[in-house]
């Protein structure tokens, strides 16, 4: 079991990776600039409770983090099973603020209609299958 632990924590290199994620600036998106491809506002349950006004606005990412994001970001391209790399690119994506998965386990299963347990277990297999890629297990 400490084995897979290690082999899951290769993806987030430090406990940073998900946060610069989340942190990382995106320049020239907002209304005036996008006109009528605004996206409509998503009122679900779930999207509601993602992100709130009044969280403010955290830092954005240093230089020395956004480098090692591009790091990781170049990892889940080796994973060969388009399923099993999905459920890794879901996982990369957490809450700035709270630190929550935005994809907990049973909300990614009923989103690729399968169970959570499954979903789990391509992470670890994923995860299993990065570490001897890149040569650190």
């Amino acid at each position: 079991m400490a084995r897979i632990n290690r082999e899951a924590k290769l993806l987030d290199m430090g406990g940073d990776i998900r946060l610069t994620l989340a942190t990382l600036r995106v320049k020239g998106l907002r209304p005036a600039g996008v006109k009528i491809n605004w996206p409509d506002i998503v009122m679900d349950r779930e999207d509601l409770a993602w992100l709130r006004e009044s969280d403010g606005v955290l830092p954005p990412p240093t230089a020395d983090a956004i480098a090692r994001l591009d790091i990781v970001l170049g990892w889940p391209v080796m994973i060969d099973d388009l399923r099993h790399r999905n459920v890794v690119n879901k996982r990369m994506i957490v809450n700035p603020y709270s630190g929550k998965y935005r994809w907990e386990w049973r909300s990614l299963g009923r989103l690729l209609g399968i169970d959570h347990k499954t979903a789990q277990a391509w992470h670890r297999q994923a995860c299993g299958a990065l570490a001897k890629k890149i040569g650190r297990t």
